[in-house]
């Protein structure tokens, strides 16, 4: 994990579990290639019929890719703007 990210995803995972809520979250991990990638984490608590609370299931996906995406995006509406601004 991105070290940056690790104290917020402690804070999240400690605060879900203590209230056995759901959470989300994107965090940096480095992948087989030594790069770091983006990913989303989805958790929902689980409980026995009786109502025990016995942990999570949830699923991560790669946003890698539509991190990047954004980014480019922003910078080119960025630029977009300043050419608009210049006077004719």
């Amino acid at each position: 994990m991105y070290p940056e990210d690790i104290t917020d995803c402690q804070k999240i995972y400690l605060s879900a579990n203590v209230h056995q809520e759901k959470f989300q979250r994107q965090y940096r991990l480095l992948d087989g290639n030594c790069e770091y990638g983006w990913i989303l984490d989805n958790a929902a608590p689980r409980f026995t019929e009786d109502g025990k609370f016995i942990g999570y299931v949830g699923y991560c996906v790669d946003i890698t890719k539509i991190k990047y995406d954004n980014s480019h995006l922003k910078t080119a509406y960025a630029s977009l703007e300043l050419v608009q601004k210049k006077p004719v």
